[in-house]
C-alpha cells in the first residue's frame, strides 16, 4: 500500500472513531468536551481506552484538562475481589473462624486484587511509554508536565502535575494555568496524532471493534 493510500485509510479510521465518540455522553447526557475530543480519539486509536475526560473549566472541576484511562472488561474481576475482601473482613469481625482460615481468606482476596491490578496497570503502562517519548528532550515547568495519577480503583488520570492546586489558586493565576495546561495537553495530543498517523501497520486498535 502506498503512502497516500495509507494516509487515506488512517483518515477513515480517525473519522470512524470520531463518529463513535460524537455520540458518547455521561450520566447527565453531556457529550465529550470539544477541547479534549481529539485526545480521546487518538488515545483509543492507540489502544489506550478512556472512560472519562474534561477539557478544563474555571467554573467547575479541577481547572485543568484530564483524561481517565481504564482497561475495559474488568468489572467482573473487580467485583469478585471486592466481595472476597468484604467476606474476609466480615469473617474476621465475627470471630467464628480460626486465624489460619481468616489468613487464607485475606490471602485469596489479595491474590485476586493483585491479578486485577496487574491487568489494569497494562493500560497505564502503554500511556506511560507515550508520555516518556513525548517528554524526551521537552522541557516545561514541572507543574505543567503531564503525569498519570490514580483517580479511582482501576483508573489512571492523565493531567498536569499542578492540576490539584487549581482549586486553591487565585482566579487570575488559575486562568493562566488553565491555558498553559490546555496547551500542554494539546501538544501531547498533536504528538500522539503524528505518532498514530506514522504507524505503518495500520493497526487501529479499538477502531476495529467499531466496524
Amino acid at each position: 500500500m502506498d503512502t497516500t493510500s495509507k494516509r487515506t485509510e488512517k483518515e477513515q479510521q480517525w473519522q470512524l472513531m470520531a463518529n463513535h465518540f460524537a455520540h458518547v455522553t455521561d450520566k447527565l447526557g453531556k457529550g465529550i468536551d470539544t477541547g479534549i475530543m481529539d485526545t480521546v480519539i487518538v488515545l483509543n486509536l492507540l489502544s489506550i481506552h478512556t472512560s472519562q475526560s474534561c477539557e478544563g473549566h474555571l467554573e467547575w472541576g479541577t481547572g485543568s484538562p484530564w483524561v481517565d484511562i481504564r482497561t475495559p472488561g474488568l468489572q467482573e474481576e473487580e467485583r469478585r475481589f471486592q466481595e472476597a475482601m468484604k467476606e474476609a473482613q466480615q469473617q474476621r469481625e465475627q470471630g467464628q473462624l480460626s486465624k489460619e482460615e481468616i489468613k487464607r481468606l485475606f490471602e485469596e482476596a489479595h491474590r485476586q486484587r493483585k491479578a486485577f491490578k496487574q491487568k489494569y496497570l497494562e493500560e497505564r503502562k502503554k500511556a506511560i511509554s507515550y508520555l516518556a517519548a513525548f517528554y524526551e528532550g521537552r522541557v516545561v515547568p514541572y507543574d505543567r508536565r503531564l503525569i498519570i495519577c490514580g483517580s479511582g480503583l482501576g483508573t489512571g488520570r492523565i493531567e498536569s502535575q499542578g492540576a490539584d492546586f487549581q482549586e486553591v489558586t487565585p482566579l487570575e493565576i488559575r486562568l493562566q494555568k488553565l491555558q498553559e495546561y490546555q496547551e500542554e495537553m494539546q501538544a501531547f495530543t498533536a504528538f500522539l496524532k503524528d505518532t498514530w498517523f506514522s504507524i505503518d501497520e495500520g493497526d487501529a486498535g479499538f477502531a476495529d471493534e467499531l466496524t
